[in-house]
């Protein structure tokens, strides 16, 4: 299955890669899981409704190396978009929950209008 990352995704990386030295090596460990469960895995990850036409998941529980001994409750969060046809995840947003509550919705829409 193919990994993405959006411009947006990218942005997001660089801008936490400044304080979370370890963001790389962390997602490497992340995307081979969502490769294997790119539905999502309750209770890390979950579908996020209402949004026709597009399969987004977050995962809310995502162990980090720059988090040590803190727990899965600590740190990232992440979006993707599954397209099952196309056998193809596109990383979307990444973000730090101390920085933002949600994600960008209004991020997730545009996405999803580009792509239907």
């Amino acid at each position: 299955m193919e990994v993405k990352r959006t411009l947006h995704f990218e942005r997001n990386v660089k801008i936490l890669l400044k304080r979370y030295r370890s963001i790389e090596s962390d997602l490497e460990v992340l995307i081979s899981v969502i490769q294997q469960y790119p539905g999502g895995k309750f209770p890390l990850s979950f579908r996020l409704q209402g949004y026709v036409g597009c399969y987004f998941v977050k995962v809310k529980k995502i162990r980090s190396n720059s988090f040590p001994n803190k727990g899965v409750n600590s740190g990232f969060r992440l979006i993707y978009c599954w397209e099952e046809k196309a056998e193809q995840i596109q990383l979307v947003e990444l973000y730090h929950k101390k920085d933002k509550e949600l994600e960008d919705s209004g991020l997730l829409k545009k996405f999803c209008n580009e792509l239907i």
